[in-house]
């Protein structure tokens, strides 16, 4: 698959421009910029930005149209059935945008409603993007942890927005110049208070450890970013999980949407 630079923005998609190739043995006369390997969403992506910004790109996968995969004997789908809402991103509003994808996602987006459902041994949550009604979900099951959880969720969206708000304006990356290195150090500085791991972070403070509410709470963690909650810093923590407590999408013909 190929990516050819200076796309129009009328052509360009997640799959625009792309043809596949047959390399012979010794075949290896073309020459390009970057080479992405594997044809998930995040790979064509990037490869999809890096030839709308002039360089030449070579996408390569192992050629077999495979939809799951095996982990500890279940049966997983490769392809993604639930998205978080690309609201409050402007990282992703600008890829988009840049892409020129944003009228075609937000016409094949729906709004999954609830996100999903988080099934304990006695009790049963639906996860829903509208504060009001989730904290209405934890008053019934839960009432001695509605206040608890009501600071968790004013503590993680006021960061997150912090956080958007340094993304929004990244400035040029890698810096040309020393006025450009300053800026990035200064940018850095404001990020540092985020390096610290999540697990130090008081957002928790009032729900206890090992209680189920906590776990789901965290569950994007492990569910959706296959990480270990004592691992991710605290950016990458708030980030994952304001995305999917926001609210969930999905798509009108699933995977193909995207295309």
């Amino acid at each position: 698959m190929i990516l050819e630079p200076a796309l129009r923005r009328q052509d360009l998609s997640l799959t625009t421009k792309a043809q596949s190739i047959n390399f012979a043995p010794g075949d290896m006369t073309q020459h390009y910029d970057v080479a992405v390997i594997g044809t998930q969403t995040a790979g064509l992506i990037a490869a999809a930005l890096l030839a709308k910004r002039e360089h030449r790109v070579i996408v390569l996968d192992h050629g077999e149209n495979i939809r799951f995969y095996r982990h500890h004997g279940i049966h997983l789908p490769l392809t993604p059935t639930l998205i978080p809402s690309f609201e409050g991103s402007p990282p992703i509003k600008q890829v988009h945008d840049e892409l020129g994808i944003s009228p075609e996602l937000r016409n094949a987006a729906v709004l999954q409603e609830p996100s999903f459902q988080a099934v304990m041994p006695e009790h049963r949550i639906d996860v829903v993007g509208r504060r009001p009604a989730f904290l209405e979900e934890i008053r019934h099951e839960f009432p001695e942890l509605v206040e608890p959880v009501h600071r968790f969720f004013e503590r993680l969206f006021e960061r997150d927005e912090e956080i958007g708000r340094l993304l929004s304006d990244p400035g040029p990356f890698p810096p040309h110049g020393w006025k450009e290195r300053i800026g990035l150090s200064r940018k850095r500085g404001a990020f540092s208070h985020f390096g610290a791991p999540f697990e130090e972070s008081e957002m928790l403070e009032g729900i206890p450890e090992n209680h189920p509410v906590r776990d789901l709470l965290l569950g994007p963690l492990t569910v959706f970013g296959h990480l270990n909650p004592t691992t991710p810093s605290s950016l990458h923590a708030i980030r994952l999980i304001a995305r999917y407590f926001r609210g969930s999408l999905t798509f009108k013909d699933r995977i193909g949407g995207l295309h």
